[in-house]
């Protein structure tokens, strides 16, 4: 009988890295060491990042309600959408909300799906630069720009 034990799930949470390259640096510290000693093959990939951010000019809710035209009597109800992009074996998706931690602030949910082959941090840094790039994307779709602090 032939067994083999493998890792078929890896979470690594970063709790609020300052720049996407701070970001870039503590994942890429992470997935080296993994790819070093474990060599796995990775074909199914999520990417996750939630935001709670102050905005700049228009009130958070002035900026959904000019975006969102649905009606409701509801109280207490807020706007929010979502847009979601799909390639070749990648889906892409932004969510804007209003924040429960920020007063009049801006919650935003972006989640990256992807069946790229990763095996090494070469393929892995691929991998995040296309995720980058569909986070941006999906932000200028979203009339939004999170500003990273110099």
């Amino acid at each position: 009988m032939d067994a083999s034990l493998g890792v078929d799930q890896t979470e690594i949470v970063f709790s609020n890295p300052a720049t996407v390259a701070e970001l870039v640096a503590e994942v890429g510290k992470v997935w080296s060491l993994v790819f070093e000693h474990l060599q796995p093959v990775i074909t199914s990939n999520y990417i996750e990042a939630t935001l709670h951010c102050q905005t700049d000019g228009l009130s958070t809710k002035a900026f959904l309600n000019d975006l969102v035209k649905v009606q409701s009597d509801v109280p207490g109800m807020h706007k929010g959408f979502s847009l979601t992009t799909n390639a070749v074996d990648t889906v892409g998706r932004i969510s804007l909300d209003v924040s429960d931690s920020v007063q009049d602030g801006l919650y935003v949910v972006f989640a990256y799906v992807s069946t790229a082959s990763v095996r090494d941090m070469l393929s892995f840094g691929k991998l995040f630069d296309a995720t980058l790039t569909a986070y941006r994307l999906l932000q200028g779709l979203a009339h939004v720009e999170l500003v990273e602090p110099t």
